[in-house]
């Protein structure tokens, strides 16, 4: 039977210098959400898998060989890795505020190559639509394919937009809005497991879009097929002491891409590292 497999990546620590802790989990309500109309749809309880962050982070690239190696002899063809946590792609190159800590693993290699056709860019502030799927981006929201997102206070709203048309930045005016990603493979790398990993950016949009779409029927569809979808939440007011979710389902969701995958684009052969002097010589 096919399973699925909560990935998680540990919450940020106050100090690098303590080990995460196995418990402390970014985005499980979320994640938990989702199990569910998995479980409909024909999936079993799998195992969790944790992505954990290097002891001393690396102050260079890591060629492939030299990843972590996560043990993935627990999945089965037909599995399904599911992810509620956004990649961090490129966290490292803006600054220290609002990370999620990379770990360096083979898995995450695997995470970033499937995502970069459809996001090639991925921070807590900054997101840039990949080429595969820019030309397919809504008329009228066309100054989404590059966004930049307000830090401070909640919900993580526009800041400025960019139709990468030539014209450049302009600053985002009307009301909250944010964007929503979700992305579907039945392989997240050849022969590999199918992948489903659903954000926002910040923890508070991703829990209510992983809500949305288990609860309401239009947005459930989009977990059945593969596929890309980039979606616009309208903020709405949180409530200063929610005691559940149901706030949420009236926020207005508008799909600005929707991509359907009939095979996964290939995941490129990790690169090499140059030869040495020494390899050169014996060469």
């Amino acid at each position: 039977m096919r399973r699925v497999h909560p990935l998680t990546y540990p919450v940020a620590r106050k100090a690098r210098e303590r080990a995460p802790k196995l418990f402390a989990r970014r985005d499980c309500t979320a994640s938990s959400e989702l199990l569910f109309p998995l479980y409909q749809l024909g999936f079993a309880q799998g195992e969790p898998i944790f992505q954990h962050p290097a002891a001393i982070p690396p102050q260079e690239p890591v060629p492939f060989e030299k990843l972590y190696k996560v043990d993935l002899s627990l999945l089965r063809a037909g599995d399904l890795i599911l992810q509620t946590t956004r990649p961090p792609m490129n966290d490292i190159d803006e600054g220290p505020r609002r990370q999620i800590e990379r770990a360096y693993t083979d898995l995450e290699y695997f995470q970033f190559e499937a995502w970069k056709p459809f996001v090639s860019y991925s921070s807590r502030t900054h997101v840039c639509v990949g080429p595969e799927v820019r030309d397919l981006v809504r008329q009228g929201s066309l100054d989404r394919r590059e966004m930049s997102f307000r830090q401070k206070g909640w919900g993580a709203p526009y800041h400025r937009l960019n139709a990468l048309d030539g014209k450049g930045w302009h600053k985002y005016g009307g009301a909250p809005r944010t964007a929503l990603f979700l992305l579907r493979l039945d392989e997240a790398w050849p022969a590999g497991p199918g992948y489903l990993c659903a954000w926002g950016l910040d923890g508070c949009t991703t829990l209510c879009w992983c809500y949305r779409l288990a609860r309401d029927p239009k947005l459930r569809r989009l977990l059945e097929k593969p596929g890309f979808v980039m979606a616009e939440l309208e903020l709405g007011e949180l409530p200063e002491r929610a005691t559940d979710l149901r706030f949420c389902m009236d926020w207005k969701i508008e799909i600005l891409v929707q991509h359907e995958l009939h095979s996964a684009p290939p995941v490129p052969a990790p690169a090499r590292p140059a030869p040495s002097k020494a390899e050169l010589v014996l060469a």
